[in-house]
């Protein structure tokens, strides 16, 4: 499923979930390679949620023993909408249960915070890493979590969700396949890495102005190809894989780099791997200037592979300039089909009219696009 859809697969769950309250508690359950945007999608969904409730939103993470016992209390409770991620492979069963305490002549559970906070009130709680817990205790403390809504004896509100969140077993070495009665308390929801658009506005809407305008220009996202574990024997050179998390870490790291190389490539190497290698060459190349271009068509001849797809799209963004045709006259002279392919590949559709409208008294530039037609197909 596409990262931008998993939001509609959460207001489902919740809408389930706050339905007549007679529903058999199903759990949500993603899947994806690290570093796509699992978390973060649940976080985004929280906000949004929280705001069309018109309760404030507060994440567990940041309260301290004072502010989690006040938010906690009847009446306070209700105001908030608390967020909690919490890994699975660090709590013990006795975080979910409670610890033993004697109360007169018997033993009481008694409940964490966490627990108490998710008794009344609405919130989401995300069970992260869910896949990397292999302890049998804790696997059946999880199910009891997952299956009946509680934490030992406290149930959980109404009002409360649970995600659980995984790396697939094909992406991660510490993943594991869940024992069958804990995967049936699961819908799994399979998510995709964001497509070069989403992440681009995810880029937008969070880190608003601290961003070049290079990151719209990046290669294409390939995360499903690059997360992949290596398999086979050998020594390679340790990188992480280039995920979104990473190019989202680039981006803001670059401007940093002051245009120094060495640092650039330091950098993309680092954290992309390889494809921070064909990155750093990327945005090695100046990017051309289109009055520049089209006064002078010919130095695209001295253009490295890098320099000649940033002409195009350069090109293509103004392809409703009539000058532009200057450009693809030069092309067709030089018989570049491969530049002139790739502009016209890159055009955007508003563009692309405007330019059909004008080039259909340009028989040279016609005649080209006929003849690149029959060869393409």
């Amino acid at each position: 499923m596409k990262l931008g859809d998993v939001e509609k697969r959460l207001e489902m769950a919740w809408r389930y979930r706050v339905g007549d309250g007679t529903h058999e508690p199903i759990t949500l359950h993603l899947l994806g390679p690290g570093g796509v945007g699992k978390s973060t999608i649940t976080k985004t969904w929280s906000r949004k949620k929280a705001a069309e409730l018109g309760l404030m939103w507060v994440d567990y993470d940041t309260l301290d023993a004072e502010s989690a016992e006040r938010i906690a209390q009847p009446g306070e409770r209700e105001k908030h909408y608390v967020y909690a991620d919490v890994r699975v492979t660090q709590l013990d069963p006795v975080d979910l249960m409670g610890l033993p305490r004697q109360v007169g002549s018997r033993a009481r559970f008694l409940p964490l915070d966490l627990a108490t906070l998710f008794e009344r009130g609405h919130g989401l709680l995300v069970l992260d890493e869910f896949s990397d817990e292999e302890r049998p205790n804790m696997q059946a403390a999880l199910k009891k979590v997952v299956r009946d809504y509680r934490f030992g004896a406290t149930a959980l509100s109404p009002h409360t969700l649970i995600v659980a969140i995984s790396n697939t077993v094909e992406t991660s070495a510490t993943a594991h396949p869940l024992p069958k009665p804990l995967r049936d308390r699961f819908d799994f929801v399979e998510v995709d890495p964001p497509t070069v658009k989403e992440w681009i506005q995810y880029m937008d809407e969070n880190y608003p102005g601290e961003v070049g305008p290079q990151s719209g220009r990046i290669p294409r996202l390939e995360a499903k190809r690059h997360t992949r574990p290596r398999r086979g024997g050998g020594r390679r050179r340790p990188h992480t894989p280039a995920t979104p998390r990473g190019w989202t870490y680039v981006a803001l790291s670059l401007p940093q780099c002051g245009g120094d190389r060495e640092l650039v490539e330091s950098l993309t190497l680092g954290k992309l791997g390889p494809t921070g290698a064909s990155l750093a060459a990327f945005l090695a190349v100046k990017t051309p200037i289109f009055e520049e271009i089209v006064e002078d068509p010919s130095i695209i001849s001295g253009y490295t592979v890098e320099g000649k797809v940033l002409t195009a799209m350069v090109v293509a963004e103004n392809l409703a300039d009539k000058r532009a045709d200057r450009v693809l006259e030069y092309l067709i002279d030089r018989d570049d089909r491969e530049t002139a392919a790739l502009i016209f590949k890159l055009t955007k559709k508003k563009n692309y009219m405007a330019f059909s409208d004008r080039v259909a008294r340009n028989s040279k530039i016609m005649e080209f696009m006929q003849r690149l037609g029959r060869d393409i197909m």
